[in-house]
């Protein structure tokens, strides 16, 4: 972890140390999560650095106490990107597509993943008229874009095909 001292006058900045920590495993991504005025860093690792088969894990990283938690959810393959909003994690996978995920403050729930696993390099959320949208890119050049849709009568979810370019 690497603190940036953002002086408005200066035209380089230093990086400083600010603590290292020994994850066991190669970290392919990370990106920072806020629940409940608590901070971590959701990291997705590999079984080592190179492979692309194999399972991952999602897990958290607590800022304050810079420990890992115990709690872990497993990906079927490689991670290539992890995007965070609030509680929630979106994770692409190389061979497995979009899965959603919801910290719960004691587990990772799995919201929803996609029906056409692909070799998926990029996620991102997109939100238009109320409505809460899932974009994946792959391999082969495709973008598609998911509507994520809610059944609280049946408390599962869905993602429906909107577009494919």
């Amino acid at each position: 972890m690497f603190k940036i001292d953002l002086e408005p006058h200066e035209k380089t900045v230093p990086l400083e140390l600010a603590w290292v920590r020994d994850m066991g495993r190669s970290v392919m991504t990370c990106e920072v999560m806020s629940y409940r005025d608590q901070e971590y860093v959701v990291l997705a690792k590999g079984a080592s650095i190179g492979v692309v088969s194999g399972w991952s894990k999602i897990s958290l990283l607590d800022m304050t106490k810079r420990e890992e938690l115990s709690e872990q959810y497993d990906i079927a393959n490689y991670v290539t990107s992890l995007t965070v909003i609030k509680n929630t994690v979106l994770v692409s996978d190389l061979n497995n597509g979009v899965t959603f995920l919801i910290w719960t403050g004691q587990s990772f729930r799995l919201q929803c993943r996609d029906d056409e696993p692909s070799h998926v390099l990029h996620t991102s959320w997109l939100f238009a008229d109320r409505n809460v949208f899932l974009a994946k890119s792959d391999m082969e050049g495709n973008y598609c874009i998911y509507r994520y849709q809610k059944r609280s009568e049946e408390h599962t979810s869905e993602l429906q095909s909107r577009s494919d370019l």
